[in-house]
């Protein structure tokens, strides 16, 4: 485990736009957290992004994975999830998004 290697594959990841992104576009960031794990011979780092995506309408947790040890998949993007179970109680009418000063939602422009 080097300096270089972890770098390495931190910058393989960004150039293939697997590497978290904390000015997307498509969210409204609300929290970032980022674990690390590190002995003699393996690292690992999680990235979660936890963000409103206006188009899922939800809270959104985006999680990229690091590491020479992980047990599954790629290093870079992991994944998301849906963080809130009941978004459809919460807002019936589906998520209201304001673009242009027209007022969107799941059932068009009002």
């Amino acid at each position: 485990m080097t300096t270089s290697s972890i770098l390495g594959q931190f910058d393989l990841c960004a150039d293939k736009t697997q590497f978290p992104d904390l000015d997307n576009g498509y969210y409204y960031p609300v929290d970032v957290r980022i674990r690390l794990f590190g002995d003699a011979t393996r690292w690992a780092m999680v990235a979660e992004l936890l963000g409103y995506g206006p188009r899922a309408g939800n809270l959104v947790d985006f999680m990229y994975c690091f590491g020479n040890c992980l047990t599954r998949g790629e290093p870079g993007f992991g994944g998301s999830l849906d963080r809130v179970d009941n978004m459809a109680e919460i807002d019936p009418d589906g998520a209201e998004v304001y673009a242009g000063g027209v007022r969107w939602s799941s059932a068009g422009p009002h």
